[in-house]
């Protein structure tokens, strides 16, 4: 999962290659599953066009924002993933 911290702007933006790629794996993911269209059409948005711009990473509100989406994404893919495996038990 992504770390975000204030201080290091600088560190997002100088790996923007390895936090694509990251964001692409999971979208592809959360497809497969299903769970990309639980998402709201902003959260999908901004998701897709920070994959699809090739922006910088700088900006605090966006940083966040993906963030959150991501940490959306996971969690829902782990719950999948728990409810699955108590399935099959």
């Amino acid at each position: 999962m992504l770390n975000v911290k204030s201080e290091f702007p600088s560190l997002i933006a100088s790996h923007p290659t390895a936090i694509r790629t990251l964001m692409l794996k999971e979208m592809v993911k959360a497809k497969r599953r299903g769970f990309w269209f639980r998402l709201s059409i902003m959260e999908r948005s901004i998701y897709s066009l920070a994959l699809n711009l090739r922006i910088n990473f700088q900006s605090y509100e966006l940083i966040r924002a993906i963030v959150s989406i991501l940490k959306k994404i996971k969690s829902r893919l782990h719950a999948h993933t728990v409810y699955l495996s108590k399935e099959q038990a």
